[in-house]
């Protein structure tokens, strides 16, 4: 059920209840059946003004952000109003039972006794609409808890899948295959570049044991995987592989989600460049825009050469960057050209949403 549905629930069904409990005090002091009948109905209107005066703060709630407050801020606030509205309330009544029920005389009023009245009218619809600001933030703050507790264990849930996915991906038989031949080769070319191979051999699989106990890395941290991944590649594929990178310097320190450059970059090359006879380019570009950290990989191929990809990777990345850090953040897959395939991402550049530690 909507929010909106149940607070208009809520606010019919206990504003009916407070209705039927003030007609029952009252109606022993009604003298005649026909002052019962007029007595109800001036009370179902004074609790229709309560509900309508509620219903503007529940308005003015949603509208100045009071929710996402501090409780030592939000309170004074709340009981000023509260009191603010009781004054309006009881005003609005006076009005009904003096000109349009004549219940009040006003020639017949002793001046003491009736601001007497007032005040005690006052203090109790005060408490009626602190008693209503209660329940509303109560309910407010229970179901915001609950839907955080969904969103970090959706989150966890999230970051476990693609952790896994990145895990397998980079200790495919094939991947790891690949490049014990390429050390094996290189041992007696070139030593030296034998060890390289298999220090950024061990730098990616640490990343990979690393991203479980992290959500987001720094785009610098998550970069320097991905240049590990393409210099293996690169020895690979030799001269079909292709990189070009456009760093913005002042996006670096930036967060971004763990392996989510590294799973974009490793469909590139599985999907575009590998499968081509010629090979291709991976470009892969960041700049700062409009407070918005912008992330492009572009690499040679065809939207379609993915297809034979389950997209549970894509699936993750754009959860992931929901989760983390909201609706504003992006991600989209698009072909640029008949032969070039780009990701582009947006995230904002703030505090990640949640930082749960695996």
């Amino acid at each position: 059920m909507k929010r909106e549905r149940i607070y208009w629930l809520c606010q019919l069904s206990g504003w009916s209840l407070y209705t039927i409990i003030i007609n029952l005090r009252y109606a022993p002091y009604a003298d005649s059946w026909q002052r019962l009948e007029q007595q109800t109905l001036m009370l179902i209107l004074i609790c229709g003004i309560g509900l309508l005066l509620t219903h503007v703060f529940h308005l003015f709630i949603k509208r100045s952000g009071w929710v996402r407050r501090p409780p030592q801020s939000l309170v004074p606030r709340i009981i000023v109003t509260c009191i603010t509205l009781a004054i309006v309330w009881e005003l609005l009544g006076l009005c009904l039972m003096i000109f349009v029920f004549h219940f009040i005389r006003v020639t017949e009023v002793r001046p003491w006794v009736f601001f007497g009245d007032v005040f005690g009218w006052v203090f109790n619809s005060s408490a009626v609409l602190l008693i209503w600001s209660l329940i509303y933030f109560g309910f407010y703050y229970v179901e915001n808890n609950r839907k955080a507790e969904i969103e970090k264990w959706r989150l966890e849930i999230a970051v476990k899948d693609a952790e896994l996915n990145a895990l397998k991906s980079q200790m495919n038989p094939h991947f790891i295959f690949n490049c014990l031949n390429s050390v094996r080769a290189l041992i007696v070319e070139d030593p030296e570049r034998a060890q390289t191979v298999v220090t950024q051999l061990a730098n990616i699989l640490r990343y990979s044991l690393h991203s479980r106990n992290t959500a987001t890395v720094t785009l610098e941290e998550e970069l320097q995987t991905v240049s590990d991944y393409l210099a293996l590649e690169t020895i690979r594929l030799e001269d079909r592989l292709k990189v070009c990178m456009n760093i913005a310097p002042d996006t670096l320190d930036v967060s971004v989600p763990t392996m989510l450059i590294q799973t974009l970059v490793e469909n590139g090359i599985k999907y575009g460049v590998a499968v081509r006879p010629e090979g291709g380019e991976i470009n892969l570009t960041t700049c700062l825009q409009n407070a918005m950290l912008k992330i492009q990989v572009t690499n040679t191929g065809e939207l379609s050469n993915a297809g034979n990809s389950t997209g549970v990777g894509l699936r993750n990345a754009v959860d992931r960057l929901r989760l983390l850090f909201g609706e504003s953040a992006s991600l989209a897959l698009e072909s640029i050209a008949p032969d070039q395939v780009r990701a582009r991402i947006e995230i904002p550049i703030r505090r990640p949403l949640s930082q749960p530690q695996l």
